[in-house]
């Protein structure tokens, strides 16, 4: 009989030490620090469809969560902006090509429930944008062949929405506002000196669609 119970008693132990058994007292141990241990730290995600600034884009990001309790995460956003842009007063010659524009934007996200199925996330970040064109525009008179480059830099607070469709799909929406505070254009047309433009502070907003890979 004593036998049989060090029998049974040695393969209780010797259970508590196989990988699963490991595995459950680590799940356990995350829990009580309010993280999912079936959710990566990293996030690599997709964004099919941006709009900003009046333009619609595509764009690619990385998001790096940091500690035990994956309540703040550092993102890092690049956007491309494809389609090209009409200023109030003055229409172009569509004929002409447009240029695309490149958003760079870092910031934080703070998550105050966790990381769970469905949650919520806000955080600043700040907006870098260059871009260039070259059309024709008109007003009063026509204008030919000049080039418009311009750089903006915006302080933007996003609100975001992550929903863990499987521990390694993720679907996010976000919806930023912001104030431009620097916006700057220089035109070039043959043959005249450049001419440099800045217009004063102004709002500005953002609304993205992300497909994510998490890992």
């Amino acid at each position: 009989m004593i036998l049989k119970t060090e029998s049974f008693l040695s393969a209780i132990l010797l259970l508590m030490h196989t990988p699963a058994a490991r595995a459950g007292s680590r799940i356990a141990a995350d829990s009580s620090t309010g993280a999912d241990p079936h959710y990566g730290a990293h996030i690599l995600s997709v964004m099919p469809l941006m709009a900003m600034d009046y333009r619609l884009g595509i764009g690619m990001s990385y998001e790096q969560l940091l500690g035990k309790a994956q309540r703040v995460g550092m993102i890092l956003q690049g956007t491309l902006m494809l389609n090209g842009y009409e200023r109030p007063g003055y229409r172009y010659n569509k004929n002409n090509p447009h240029y695309p524009a490149y958003y760079f934007t870092p910031g934080i996200k703070i998550y105050p429930f966790g990381q769970r199925r469905a949650t919520y996330a806000f955080g600043p970040s700040f907006m870098l944008c260059y871009g260039k064109e070259k059309n024709e525009w008109y007003h009063d008179y026509p204008i030919e062949g000049t080039t418009v480059s311009w750089m903006k830099m915006a302080a933007m607070f996003s609100n975001y929405a992550n929903f863990q469709v499987t521990p390694w799909f993720s679907l996010g929406l976000e919806i930023g506002l912001g104030i431009r505070f620097i916006d700057r254009q220089t035109y070039l047309e043959p043959g005249t000196p450049e001419l440099h433009t800045s217009e004063r502070a102004k709002p500005t907003g953002r609304f993205g669609l992300s497909l994510g890979c998490r890992f």
